[in-house]
């Protein structure tokens, strides 16, 4: 079954680890980091797995910012 999945610090490390694992299960994967317009590595997934891949710009420090990108994945998933 296809899931969906929210990884959030996800420009580098472990999270970006986590969003290829799941990216290679053909699951759909919502990227989020502060600036993912910054990563070429998210770049590259956005353009290998288009399908699979949403990009959101979130800053857990700011409440708005994590309602927008609440918001966002809702809209995309629901």
């Amino acid at each position: 079954m296809l899931e969906n999945i929210w990884i959030i610090g996800a420009s580098q490390g472990i999270g970006l680890e986590l969003a290829k694992t799941y990216l290679r299960k053909n699951h759909r994967v919502i990227i989020s980091a502060r600036k993912t317009e910054a990563s070429k590595e998210l770049t590259n997934l956005k353009n290998d797995y288009s399908e699979q891949v949403t990009l959101v710009n979130i800053d857990v420090t700011d409440v708005e910012s994590v309602r927008l990108a609440t918001q966002t994945a809702w809209n995309v998933y629901n």
